[in-house]
């Protein structure tokens, strides 16, 4: 992925896939920086923003949890992903 984004910088499904791994491998900080960078360049895709909720849980970043999940909520009040994370907080 990062081979990817050396030659295309905006490339979202790179940047959200880095984000991914990043996460799975419990590099937090860098999967919250790629998640924001994804957020960047689509910013109406619903993805990068529950992939930012779901590292601060794991990261134990409780405040950042609370005001991603109500960003989320406020953008798509049904979603029951958002709306199941934040029930088990």
């Amino acid at each position: 992925m990062l081979s990817i984004l050396r030659r295309q910088p905006r490339n979202y499904v790179a940047t959200y896939c880095a984000a991914w791994l990043y996460y799975r491998q419990g590099r937090y900080e860098d999967a919250v920086t790629f998640y924001h960078k994804a957020r960047a360049i689509a910013p109406r895709a619903l993805e990068p923003k529950l992939g930012l909720l779901a590292t601060h849980i794991a990261a134990q970043n409780w405040k950042d949890v609370e005001s991603v999940g109500m960003v989320l909520l406020k953008e798509v009040p049904s979603d029951y992903i958002t709306r199941s994370r934040l029930a088990f907080v």
